[in-house]
């Protein structure tokens, strides 16, 4: 068995200097902004298809397992929790040597900017978000 299959997305990812705080290790609120890039390039396709749609974050939590330094050989995994018409759920983990460091879990809900209001989650994005989670 496959252990990454239920992952949707799997990236190596680089810190810049400025990603590290004065105790040498990533901080805070890049975990966040990473977590946000990392679901953007997954979506990008469907994103920029859909240009008048914007992703907004309803709840987020971030849990921290160990830090992570400027020269750790990042690894950030996505996946899919849950998803329903309104809103989903995605958790991106950032490994470092096969170790668990965090996780951030946000729950998301589709803004249409032309229409100015939340819609239902569109079919293209619940399709390639359900890709490889065919048991939600």
């Amino acid at each position: 068995m496959d252990l990454n299959s239920e992952w949707l997305f799997i990236e190596n990812f680089k810190l810049r200097w400025s990603d590290i705080d004065v105790y040498g290790h990533l901080t805070s609120s890049r975990y966040i902004d990473i977590s946000i890039e990392s679901r953007s390039l997954y979506l990008n396709d469907e994103l920029l298809y859909f240009n008048k749609l914007q992703l907004i974050t309803k709840s987020l939590n971030l849990d921290f397992k160990k830090s992570i330094y400027y020269h750790d050989p990042i690894i950030l995994k996505l996946k899919l929790l849950s998803i329903s018409n309104a809103s989903f759920e995605l958790l991106t983990a950032f490994y470092v040597n096969d170790f668990l460091h965090a996780e951030v879990i946000t729950k998301l809900v589709v803004f249409d900017k032309e229409q100015n209001r939340i819609i239902k989650v569109p079919e293209m994005i619940k399709n390639k978000l359900q890709l490889k989670n065919s048991n939600l």
